[in-house]
């Protein structure tokens, strides 16, 4: 068991982030936090620690990167991970088996890319 006994749901980031120094968060794949709780996980961790925010899986599984329809759930997750400043890492792009090498889907690719803001 790696939480102690009886840890709470609300003092297990807090706990986690004690011991690692980073996180996937695999809840945004099934569905976006609030913003609410996205500032919590910031307040509940250290300096220096560090989210990595799956894409969710509307975009990546049920539209397949697909504009204009993944342009707005898209701008959410960047939207909410902005809010962790500096502690937002990567975005990942978790993308289907089903989703090959085709020119179709590597176009789709390159032009969902174009979306998302350059890094700094």
């Amino acid at each position: 068991m790696f939480y102690p006994p009886r840890t709470n749901a609300t003092d297990a980031l807090g706990f986690y982030g004690q011991i690692f120094d980073t996180v996937e968060v695999n809840t945004t794949f099934h569905a976006l936090p609030s913003a609410s709780t996205v500032r919590g996980w910031y307040e509940r961790t250290p300096a220096g620690f560090t989210f990595a925010l799956k894409f969710p899986r509307q975009i990546t599984h049920d539209l397949r990167l697909e504009l204009p329809a993944a342009e707005a759930p898209t701008r959410e997750l960047v939207r909410l991970a902005r809010l962790l400043e500096d502690k937002c890492g990567p975005l990942l792009l978790q993308l289907p088996p089903s989703f090959d090498r085709s020119s179709a889907n590597r176009r789709a690719l390159a032009t969902f890319l174009d979306l998302l803001p350059p890094t700094t």
